[in-house]
C-alpha cells in the first residue's frame, strides 16, 4: 500500500516518511527534492527568490501528479502540494493508497521550524508575516481544511516521536488491510 504524507512544515513527513519507507521497503519520494531537482537543486528559498513561488508550484504540482501515477511508494509532500488545485482534485480520488495527514498546533510547528538547523533556513517566508508563529498560524489556518478533507487519517504528531508516530502509522495501515 502507498503512503501520501500531508501537513505543513515541521510535521515530520520527510522523517517519518524515511523510517516508513526503510521498514515497510518502499522508496521515499520527497517532493520538495524532485521539485529541487527540477532546479538544477537549487534550495527552496533561492528557487522562490529567482523564480518566483508560481514557478515553483507549478513544476511542485507536475511532479505530484506524475509521482501519483506510480506504487510502491512513501510521498511526502510539501506542504503547500495538497492545496494545488490540480493536486487536490486528483487526491480526492486517489484510491491505490493512504492519505495520512500529520497534523500538529501552529505554535509546535513553528517551534520545529525555528529550531530546524539542518533546512530551516531553506523555508521561506509565504506571507511575509512579522513572526514565524503569525506566519504557519495564518497559512496553517487556510491550509488545514484541505488537508482534513483529503486525509484518510489524521495523526496527532505534536507529542510523540518519529519512531512512535511511525508505529501508529503502521498499526493503523496493518489493523485496516484486514
Amino acid at each position: 500500500m502507498d503512503i501520501v504524507l500531508i501537513g505543513y512544515r515541521g510535521s515530520g513527513k520527510t522523517t517519518i516518511g524515511r523510517i516508513l519507507a526503510e521498514r515497510r521497503c518502499l522508496r521515499l519520494i520527497d517532493t520538495d527534492k524532485l521539485v529541487r531537482d527540477c532546479f538544477q537543486g537549487a534550495e527552496v528559498s533561492s528557487i522562490f527568490a529567482t523564480h518566483g513561488e508560481p514557478a515553483f508550484r507549478q513544476v511542485e504540482t507536475q511532479v505530484t501528479l506524475e509521482l501519483l501515477q506510480g506504487t510502491g511508494f512513501v510521498a511526502a509532500l510539501g506542504g503547500g502540494t495538497p492545496v494545488q488545485p490540480a493536486v487536490t482534485e486528483r487526491l480526492l480520488t486517489y484510491t491505490t493508497g493512504v492519505i495520512l495527514y500529520l497534523h500538529a498546533p501552529a505554535e509546535v510547528l513553528a517551534a520545529r521550524i525555528a529550531a530546524d538547523t539542518t533546512d530551516g533556513a531553506d523555508r521561506p517566508s509565504l506571507t511575509g508575516a512579522v513572526s514565524a508563529a503569525e506566519e504557519v498560524a495564518a497559512v496553517l489556518a487556510k491550509r488545514e481544511p484541505t488537508y482534513r478533507q483529503l486525509a484518510h487519517h489524521t495523526l496527532d504528531v505534536s507529542t510523540r516521536t518519529p519512531d512512535q508516530i511511525a508505529d501508529a502509522i503502521e498499526a493503523l495501515l496493518d489493523g485496516s488491510s484486514n
